[in-house]
């Protein structure tokens, strides 16, 4: 506590009070880093607590013998400046400078270069970028956030950073950039959206980009704002460049414009009918700097992700209601597509989680969740007592069926279970995927066909239903011996109901990506169940919600 309120005098009094130190002195800069990492905090940084970093660096300084790690006679070392400078930058990787005290350290480096220094600015200074890199470093690694508290059920595995010899080599590198972009995910997904970000910052620090469009077009008809509209879309991407009509002659929502508005709605999630309705209005008027934002946030979930090496064959992107699935089947690269239904948001929403699919039932039986079997079944089935036949459903007393008598009715959820049998009005309709996750969340095909058609496809109590069930059952069973597609569309329409267990089963992803890069672009759809804004808000309070780094 001595030496704390010791370093604490020093530094209030400020760099000039110091006792300047000569070359090679180091012992009271070693009292003051010492300081400062017992009490956990440092004085003059935006994110003052240290515990997500201590244990790193602590170990460094040891490894040291507590001689500063980027300070040489009183100087930043030349490696020092060059990482400061790569801080500086990281907004060109989604990140904010200024939560790694980037203009401050530069100030620092600067002061000590002139001979400005004392113990305490040489004290902080050092330990200030070594926290900065170490956040940084395993920011960009896997992300600032603790998905494990976000998304308990998203599991990628170990970390494989190695922060001490990160840490060693950005201390003697003159090219601390490369070693960063090492640190990223490697995978393609997050370099385009590094790309989209630059573009988009691009947009957002140029004057006058985005001139708003107020007023929506008639088809064909003329359109005073046809050249706001087609500005707007040729630098979003959606509409070719070339040169447009003069000012005065571009007055009309000609074909082109309506196709250009078309892609825009795709990529945001709209119905595609190249009218400008309300919401294609307010996504026309999307500040670039909110889209910044976006595509920043877009880049921290991608680094919760593993590496491309073991990414899960099998992704639902919950917001986009899409599922992909990429594999070899028959020796042949394969990449499937489709539309899901996911859960009604802000009620039974489908969580984000990694999982293994692993057994496949055809013709299966619904086993009615407790919640749906007393807040829907229970009720209908007192009101009507011929409505659990007209279902198809039985119910069960531990594995014995017993008869819909009005008692046995009236206990349903409380003792007496409710189970679907196969058939039309089923549920879970012909083919049911298990995935084993920990929550009772699985793929299923769906009797609701016309449920496909909204862009907004949050209908269900949390499990994802597939609109092409037929070939997702292909892509997981096809490389299985023995199993062909006349087999698989046989098992799809016949009577009975069959399990089929995977021997090795097939790693699925259910993630929650309202901004991803595509063919088509960079999509940006609707943050359905606020999952952006709650990130954004946590991010903006700071290393507090930091898993401690180990």
């Amino acid at each position: 506590m001595l030496a704390w309120i010791i370093f604490g005098v020093m530094w209030t009094a400020g760099p000039t009070a110091a006792r300047p130190v000569q070359p090679g002195d180091t012992t009271r800069v070693a009292a003051g880093l010492k300081a400062m990492l017992s009490q956990g905090r440092h004085p003059a940084i935006r994110w003052p607590d240290l515990s997500d970093v201590h244990a790193v660096a602590e170990s460094a300084y040891r490894r040291s013998n507590w001689h500063p790690l980027w300070i040489e006679a009183g100087r930043a070392t030349a490696p020092a400046l060059a990482v400061i400078e790569a801080i500086r930058a990281v907004a060109d990787r989604g990140l904010a400078p200024a939560d790694y005290d980037a203009d401050s350290l530069a100030a620092a480096a600067a002061r000590l270069a002139q001979g400005d220094g004392g113990e305490s600015e040489q004290a902080w200074f050092d330990l200030a970028l070594t926290t900065a890199v170490i956040r940084v470093a395993s920011t960009l690694h896997e992300g600032r956030l603790d998905r494990g508290a976000l998304a308990p059920g998203w599991r990628t595995g170990p970390s494989r950073l190695d922060l001490i010899a990160t840490l060693d080599t950005l201390r003697r590198s003159g090219g601390p950039r490369s070693v960063l972009d090492r640190l990223e995910p490697q995978e393609a997904a997050y370099r385009q959206l590094k790309k989209w970000l630059a573009h988009y910052r691009t947009l957002a620090g140029a004057p006058a980009s985005l001139v708003p469009v107020t007023k929506p077009p008639s088809p064909g008809g003329q359109y005073p704002e046809a050249s706001h509209l087609r500005r707007t879309l040729m630098i979003v991407g959606d509409l070719d460049t070339g040169p447009p009509p003069p000012a005065g002659a571009d007055t009309l929502f000609d074909d082109a414009l309506r196709a250009a508005v078309q892609r825009f709605q795709r990529r945001h999630g709209l119905r595609d009918d190249g009218v400008i309705g309300p919401a294609t209005l307010a996504q026309l008027n999307q500040p670039f700097e909110q889209r910044v934002r976006q595509i920043a946030i877009a880049l921290e979930r991608r680094r919760w992700w593993p590496d491309s090496a073991r990414t899960p064959p099998i992704i639902v992107n919950v917001p986009a209601f899409r599922l992909t699935a990429t594999g070899v089947i028959d020796g042949r690269d394969t990449v499937i597509a489709m539309n899901i239904i996911a859960g009604v948001a802000h009620r039974d929403e489908t969580p984000i989680f990694t999982g293994d699919l692993g057994r496949v039932v055809f013709q299966p039986f619904w086993e009615v969740p407790v919640s749906i079997m007393r807040k829907e079944i229970r009720p209908k089935a007192v009101r009507n007592p011929a409505y659990l036949e007209r279902e198809g459903m039985d119910l069960l007393e531990g594995e014995h069926i017993v008869a819909p008598t009005r008692q046995n009715v009236s206990r349903i959820g409380h003792g007496v279970r409710v189970r679907q049998r196969p058939g039309p009005r089923n549920p879970l309709g012909r083919v049911k995927f298990l995935l084993t996750s920990g929550y009772a969340i699985h793929l299923h095909d769906t009797p609701a066909a016309s449920l496909f058609e909204p862009t907004r496809r949050d209908f269900s109590h949390g499990c994802i239903r597939v609109s092409a069930p037929s070939a997702l059952a292909r892509f997981v069973l096809l490389r299985l011996p023995g199993w062909t597609s006349q087999r698989i569309d046989a098992a799809m329409a016949a009577d009975t109901s069959v399990a089929v267990e995977l021997p090795d089963p097939i790693g699925v992803a259910v993630g929650y990506e309202p901004v991803v890069p595509s063919d088509h672009g960079i999509e940006f759809r609707p943050d359905v169940y606020g999952g952006d804004r709650t990130l954004a808000r946590l991010l903006a309070a700071g290393y507090p919600y930091r898993k401690r780094i180990p």
